[in-house]
């Protein structure tokens, strides 16, 4: 699965950091989202979207020496957008210009 660099168009999760893809009209199942994905670099670098205090959202980044919800830092070539999805779109196209690798997970 490749990731996608926009949101699918009937997405019912808008603007939503969820990383699963609901089951609805014509679709079964649930599957994994392949728009809301965190990447990852050759050093094991990863990279995300987060929100701030301010309702901001940016792409940011986590060196291979934290793990969970700490040592989280805004990338410097990254804007703040309004929205999740444009943020995510940002991130998605500047991460597949890097080469890096899509994790799809479900969390």
């Amino acid at each position: 699965m490749e990731a996608r660099e926009i949101r699918c168009c009937m997405c019912p999760q808008i603007n939503d950091k969820r990383r699963i893809c609901p089951a609805g009209p014509g679709k079964p199942e649930e599957t994994v989202c392949d728009f809301v994905v965190v990447w990852t670099d050759a050093r094991g670098w990863k990279y995300k979207v987060m929100g701030d205090l301010a309702g901001t959202f940016k792409g940011r980044y986590q060196d291979d020496k934290h793990k969970g919800n700490t040592g989280w830092k805004g990338m410097r070539r990254m804007e703040r957008r309004e929205t999740f999805d444009r943020a995510q779109e940002d991130l998605n196209q500047y991460a597949k210009q890097k080469g890096w690798n899509p994790v799809y997970d479900t969390r």
